[in-house]
């Protein structure tokens, strides 16, 4: 509803065409399409991951992508991640996807799907990317950080594409289950700017 009303007062408002980063919300991309008849795009970020996983030295992998493991937190963030996975082109690296069920407001109890691709044995030492889309409270990925520990990986990294934490949540992601954030800054604020 929020959504739907939201895009109505930008088209009220004589906004004709809206373009987002990252939204992963079928149903809100509908809503915008909808009452922008078309007008509305959602640009995600595939690229510019893919080009830092292979052109950088934030992980360690070998020949094939051997070493190399990629996470998705939850069945929200599947579709994006194995649309990366298979766009870099690494044909040994590792897909896994979690679970998350949530036992409180900002409680989750964190487990590998019965249909992750790979399985914890198969995981010891890899350096592991944990993709999500936005962070607030951090709590998920604390915990699927801390869980993704029990395979001792040789890195875990959360990349994150709008880094929105909270007080809490920047204190929360210090925890040392979490050796990295890379984040594409799309809410550039001044203490993202600090931190970074």
């Amino acid at each position: 509803f929020t959504a739907k009303l939201y895009a109505q007062m930008l088209q009220l408002a004589g906004v004709d065409l809206v373009v987002t980063v990252h939204n992963h919300s079928d149903t809100v991309q509908s809503m915008f399409s909808e009452v922008f008849r078309g007008g509305f795009h959602n640009l995600i970020p595939y690229e510019i991951y893919i080009d830092y996983l292979l052109n950088s030295n934030i992980v360690s992998y070998g020949d094939g992508g051997e070493g190399l493991a990629l996470c998705a937190p939850d069945k929200g963030a599947r579709d994006f991640v194995k649309e990366l996975f298979v766009g870099l082109g690494l044909p040994k690296a590792k897909f896994i996807l979690l679970d998350k069920e949530r036992t409180g407001e900002r409680e989750v109890q964190i487990k590998l799907d019965p249909e992750s691709e790979s399985t914890f044995d198969q995981l010891d030492g890899h350096d592991i990317v944990l993709f999500d889309d936005m962070v607030r409270t951090g709590s998920t990925v604390v915990q699927s950080c801390q869980f993704l520990k029990q395979v001792s990986p040789g890195k875990t990294v959360f990349a994150v594409t709008h880094f929105y934490a909270s007080d809490e949540g920047r204190e929360k992601m210090a925890n040392t289950s979490i050796d990295e954030i890379l984040t594409l800054n799309t809410i550039p604020t001044i203490l993202n700017r600090d931190v970074q």
